[in-house]
Order: structure tokens, then C-alpha cells, then sequence
């Protein structure tokens, strides 16, 4: 494809032109569509997804990358798969696109995704086969590729994603983001501020901030027992309503869903027994029957 098909297409700034310095050649690859694939077409108020087009763009240099993918999305009215290409690297970017409200006659950009760069060989690739996306129609498709880029980068960071939506995904990637942002703030002014009380405050913020980025990323109890409840279609076991009702009544002694037991014994006070000789009722068996009375039924 020739860099003038978009100068005329696009409405260009001077700046955007320039981007294209950085491009050695485009190729229309592939257009997907109902006579290629048999996957069906879809349309509505706001979508239009007639065919997804592949265009690969072999790169100089990478400046600006994400500006010139979206003046390319913008210039081809179509959903896209745009491929870059530097050396033995590949990127994909995607865009949605919805009907303009100001101008019926144009498409909206209104979300962007990307895998940046990986090799040809990553397996990730795989993951983006025809065959393991929704494919009653091209809109069902799209988006379960557009997916699969925002969940990839959740599990880059260990995140279990596997029962995630799309945009839980997003959604999850941008607090993730948030939070990381106000932590690297945080340290600045940590190794800005002289004042002891005022380094203090700031640690303390901080430690908040890990702890709940460390919720984010790790499965809570909660989950655990609802992930339990699916696989075996158990009722809730006397333990967790033991757990529930103990958080309840002492919230402080507990610490992402595990229990404190120095802080308990804190709050319980005088009703603590910690003398060693004390009539107590034993016999041998007696642990495991009361293990197996805390299983469910």
C-alpha cells in the first residue's frame, strides 16, 4: 500500500505525515471475510463488522507507535489486525470502532489494545487461533481477540485470568496501573522528605497501596471458596461460617482474609486462658473427629 493513501485518506496533520518516515513499507495482507472464513457478518446501531482486514507494517525505527496505529485504524474504516514488524519483533495493535455521534458518516476510534513487542515464535500467538475464539460472527471475533490481548497482559503479571471478563480484565490492568503510579509518587516524596513523622505518613500510605495491589493480584478467600463451591458443588462447610462470623465480630483480626492471631488474642483480652493446667475433656481420636466435623455435608 502506498504512505499517499493515507495522506488523502487520513486529514493528516504535518506532524502525523512525518510518522511515516519511520515505515519502510504497509501490505494489505488478508481480508476476512464470510466467503473466506463462513464466519458470519454483523451490524448494528453502532457496529460494523462487514470483514476484519490484516495490514503489516515493516518498520525503521519505532516512533510513536501507538499515534501511528491510530492514524492508520483511523484512515481504513474496517476492525483491523495492524501488524508491526522491526527486525525479528512483531506487535499487534487493535482498535473498536463505534458509529461517530457527531458525524454519522464516520467511525469512532473509542478503545485501543496492544501485545507489545514479542518474538514470532512466542506462543502467545497460538493463544489467538481461529479455532479457540467465538466465531458465530466478525464481531463476536474481534472482541474475543481484543480480549485475549487485555487478559495476556493481566498474566504477565501472574494475574489468574482464566474466568475474567475482557473488560474485568481492563478494568483490573487499569487500577493496576493507578496504583503502581501512586506508588512510585509516593517513593519520590519518601526519598525527598527530611522529616521523620512526615517519612512515617508516607510509609504508611505506601504499605497501604502494597497491600492492595496484593489483593488485586492474589485470589482472595472469598474467591477461593466460590471457585471451590463451582468444582465441587459443595454447601458452604462449617469452617467458612466459623471464618465469616469471627471476621464479623473482629474485623482488626484479620489480614487479607487470614487470621491475626497475636491481634485476637489482643482484643479478646482477660477472656484469653493461657494457664497450662486446666480440666479438660480428651480422648484418642478426639482431633480428627472434630476435623471431620468441620467438613461439609
Amino acid at each position: 500500500m502506498p504512505k499517499k493513501q493515507f495522506y488523502d485518506n487520513g486529514d493528516l496533520s504535518s506532524n502525523d505525515k512525518k510518522l511515516f518516515d519511520h515505515v519502510e513499507k504497509i501490505y494489505w495482507r488478508y481480508a476476512l471475510k464470510t466467503e473466506n472464513t463462513f464466519i458470519q457478518p454483523y451490524r448494528d446501531e453502532e457496529k460494523d463488522y462487514l470483514e476484519i482486514e490484516v495490514l503489516e507494517v515493516n518498520l525503521r525505527a519505532e516512533k510513536q507507535l501507538k499515534r501511528l496505529a491510530e492514524v492508520i485504524i483511523h484512515a481504513i474504516p474496517y476492525p483491523m489486525l495492524l501488524f508491526f514488524t522491526l527486525g525479528d519483533k512483531r506487535r499487534l495493535y487493535m482498535g473498536k470502532l463505534r458509529q461517530s455521534q457527531a458525524d454519522s458518516e464516520r467511525m469512532a476510534l473509542v478503545a485501543m489494545e496492544d501485545t507489545n513487542w514479542r518474538s514470532a515464535e512466542d506462543d502467545f500467538w497460538s493463544e489467538l487461533s481461529l479455532r479457540k475464539m467465538p466465531g458465530a460472527n466478525f464481531c463476536q471475533l474481534y472482541e474475543g481477540w481484543f480480549d485475549a490481548i487485555s487478559k495476556s497482559h493481566l498474566a504477565a503479571l501472574s494475574v489468574d485470568t482464566e474466568a475474567m471478563s475482557g473488560d474485568k480484565a481492563r478494568e483490573t490492568l487499569q487500577r493496576i496501573t493507578a496504583i503502581e503510579q501512586e506508588m512510585n509518587k509516593l517513593r519520590k516524596q519518601m526519598k525527598a522528605e527530611s522529616q521523620f513523622n512526615r517519612k512515617m505518613d508516607l510509609n504508611t500510605r505506601l504499605q497501604k497501596m502494597k497491600r492492595e495491589m496484593k489483593k488485586i493480584t492474589e485470589l482472595t478467600q472469598d474467591d477461593m471458596i466460590g471457585i471451590m463451591k463451582k468444582l465441587t458443588g459443595e454447601s458452604m462447610n462449617i469452617t467458612e461460617e466459623n471464618l465469616k462470623a469471627m471476621q464479623q465480630l473482629f474485623p482488626e483480626a484479620f489480614e487479607e482474609g487470614k487470621i491475626d492471631f497475636d491481634v485476637l488474642r489482643q482484643l479478646l483480652g482477660d477472656f484469653v486462658d493461657d494457664a497450662q493446667e486446666r480440666y479438660s475433656f480428651k480422648w484418642n481420636g478426639k482431633g480428627r473427629a472434630l476435623r471431620l466435623s468441620q467438613t461439609p455435608s
